[in-house]
């Protein structure tokens, strides 16, 4: 079958993720009647009611994807308190590089490869990185395998990015001088005395917040109970805070669609590049 390995991950990079943020702030809007307000970010700028900042100064991002990352930047900019929860060992999310012990120096972008920055905000909030080094140019060639075949096409994108050293290195750029909680599980979410409070699954206090950001679905999508066996937070908070439904239960009717990512790696010189060197 044909398989395009350039855009397994770029196109929910570049286009899925201002959904998600904007449905999850306003999860906070609506419990803690603030007035929303705009941010730019990665997808677009949130177009909200108003332009004000909030008066909150303590804000709760979960997830340090580049959502997560992006927004964490906009707020510490203006002034904001802000921690991150991730319940994995660092920033990135689907910015992934997979590292080999057997073969040092291999690196393979094996999440989002790739990502294009068109929106004006966007490539402000990259400009930063891209001086310091974080993030660089891709001028890389898009290769299609199918089945006895191999063609090569240049980059669909226009200016096509890259992490550099690896594509972990954006969402860690964009994190410095953020408050991090790394191999962190926010397990439950309440609400009281006007506060965000987070709990962990052995039901310790991780933080209290003004606003909270959820930055994945998953917490409110019936996966969460199957891999780790009790409910989706965002599905119990609903329960409790009837208002936040609307919101909450869209999110387990979200379909995803698995993707196989095949790592390949072989000598410039041997059988293997011999091979593909005789592929039409």
């Amino acid at each position: 079958t044909r398989r395009d390995f350039f855009f397994c991950g770029a196109i929910d990079l570049c286009m899925g993720v201002g959904r998600v943020l904007a449905a999850c702030i306003l999860v906070a809007v609506l419990v803690s009647g603030s007035r929303a307000f705009s941010i730019p970010c990665l997808g677009g700028a949130l177009k909200l009611r108003s332009s004000e900042m909030p008066p909150a100064k303590r804000i709760g991002i979960v997830g340090a994807g580049i959502a997560g990352c992006s927004l964490a930047k906009v707020l510490k900019d203006k002034g904001m308190a802000v921690t991150v929860f991730e319940m994995g060992r660092g920033a990135g999310g689907r910015m992934a590089t997979r590292k080999s012990r057997e073969i040092p120096g291999l690196a393979i972008n094996h999440g989002a490869p790739v990502f294009s920055a068109s929106q004006e905000d966007f490539q402000r909030m990259l400009k930063p990185l891209i001086d310091s080094g974080s993030v660089k140019r891709w001028n890389g060639t898009i290769a299609t395998l199918d089945a006895g075949s191999l063609q090569t096409s240049p980059s669909a994108l226009g200016d096509a990015y890259v992490g550099a050293p690896d594509m972990s290195s954006v969402c860690e750029a964009l994190l410095t001088g953020v408050e991090t909680r790394f191999q962190t599980q926010v397990a439950g979410i309440e609400r009281q005395d006007k506060e965000w409070l987070l709990r962990s699954k052995d039901e310790k206090e991780l933080g209290r917040f003004d606003w909270l950001c959820v930055t994945s679905h998953t917490m409110g999508h019936p996966r969460w109970q199957r891999v780790f066996g009790f409910a989706p937070p965002l599905e119990t908070l609903a329960g409790q805070h009837p208002q936040l439904s609307p919101l909450a239960e869209p999110l387990k009717d979200v379909v995803t669609t698995p993707v196989m990512v095949t790592m390949v790696t072989y000598p410039e010189a041997g059988p293997a590049a011999d091979a593909l060197a005789r592929l039409p």
